[in-house]
């Protein structure tokens, strides 16, 4: 959770870093963004120990539309479509920057859905053990 934490407050400053904004560092941007959203891979990989498997991705289940707009929003956007394949067409209206920015605002819907649905659960599922 601190390692998650971390990154995330440093996804908050580095933006606005002209270093990290850089366009020839746009593989670096996406790199940090999956590394954040794979850092919740050590939690999954615990709990599944601890819970099983089964039981531990039945209880994540409302997140993965979540992750499914995130990776979606990933692919558009490094994969720079559709201005690529229509250069100067799209620099106003339709970008993969702000398809990008859409699919994280559903990401985020998603991910406020699935918190809810977490906290009603949190009874049965998320008690410690110990």
């Amino acid at each position: 959770m601190v390692a998650t934490s971390s990154l995330a407050i440093l996804g908050v400053i580095m933006p606005f870093q002209s270093w990290f904004d850089h366009h020839d560092r746009r593989w670096l941007r996406i790199a940090f963004f999956i590394a954040l959203a794979s850092s919740s891979a050590i939690i999954i990989i615990h709990t599944s120990l601890v819970r099983g498997v089964f039981q531990t991705f039945g209880w994540l289940t409302p997140v993965f539309k979540s992750l499914g707009c995130y990776v979606a929003g990933v692919i558009i956007y490094g994969n720079q479509f559709p201005e690529k394949f229509w250069p100067g067409r799209f620099d106003r209206l339709g970008h993969s920057h702000q398809f990008w920015h859409l699919f994280v605002c559903g990401g985020i819907w998603y991910h406020y859905q699935a918190a809810l649905q977490f906290a009603s659960f949190r009874e049965e599922f998320a008690q410690c053990s110990a």
